[in-house]
Parts: structure tokens; sequence; C-alpha cells
């Protein structure tokens, strides 16, 4: 998502998991609009503050490894960090997997400290989301999948790879 910083106006919204794309590339205003029109009577901050956080995350795994399983069972595109906290190793990764028949058609992947309640925000809220959730001594993972879940072997190999990963690790 990119955000006007001085007007709080959304420019761009993209996610590449489910192909939604909307950008604002032009606008002609044929006369004076009062600056009252574009202010949000609610908005105490926080959605700046999030985006600026969101924003935070991403540059942070830019520099860093995401915990991206190789043993996922089809292609992906390029995955991204949408969520999480550097300090505690948090993170929720978009897979950003690309469409295959008979495949999960979307999945995050969603990593917590062990001490942390399930993760139940994002995918993991929606009903209509397959979850896979385990613990492999260092973390808690939860894998929302949408479509259809993996198979148990295909969740094991994932695991497996998560669980010896040292990108699983902070950084």
């Amino acid at each position: 998502m990119t955000v006007d910083d001085e007007s709080g106006v959304v420019l761009r919204a993209h996610s590449p998991a489910t192909g939604y794309l909307e950008e604002l590339t032009d606008l002609r205003v044929h006369r004076a609009l009062p600056d009252s029109l574009f202010a949000d009577p609610v908005d105490d901050g926080s959605d700046r503050a999030e985006l600026r956080r969101y924003e935070q995350i991403r540059a942070h795994y830019r520099q860093r490894p995401l915990p991206v399983p190789g043993a996922w069972p089809g292609a992906l595109g390029s995955p991204s960090a949408i969520d999480g906290d550097p300090v505690s190793g948090f993170l929720v990764v978009d897979l950003e997997v690309q469409p295959s028949v008979g495949l999960p058609t979307g999945a995050q992947l969603i990593r917590q400290p062990l001490a942390e309640p399930g993760y139940d925000g994002g995918w993991a809220a929606d009903p209509g989301t397959y979850l896979h959730r385990w613990q492999d001594g260092r973390w808690q993972w939860t894998i929302a999948v949408t479509g259809r879940p993996l198979t148990p072997a295909q969740l094991a190999a994932v695991a497996e790879e998560l669980a010896t990963s040292v990108s699983g690790w902070p950084g």
C-alpha cells in the first residue's frame, strides 16, 4: 500500500496473493475544494502509525531472510513480510502463491514466539481459510491457506524445513 504522507490518500493498493490492484494515477479538480472535505473526523493518527509500522517491518526484512519454505508444493512469487515484530520474531509472510491446479490458491505463513497466544488475525480469522498449526521447539507456526488445505505430507515437508532453517530465527 502506498499512501501520500501529506494528504493520507491511498495512491496504490496491491495484494499479490489475490491479484487485487488499485492505483490512483491522475486526479483533476476543476474547482477549489475545502481542506475539510479531505479530513477524516475520526482520524486519530492510528492508520498512519499502522502504515509506518508496516513500512518498518518491510524495510527490516528487505535486509534479512524471510522464513520461506522451499518445500512448498507449488511455485511462489516474491514473498513479503506483511506484519510482525522484529524484536520478538513474530512475523506474517504473504507467500505469494502462484496459481496451480490442485494446490492452495493463497498462503500466509505466521511465526510466533512459543509463549504468545495462537495467531487469529488476518486470514486466520476468515472461516473460509484452512489453518495448519504446529510448534517446533523454537516457534509456533500457522499456515493460513485458501482454496484447499495442504496434504499431511506437504505440511510435514514444510514444517520439517522450517524447523531446521536458519531463516526461522529473528534477524
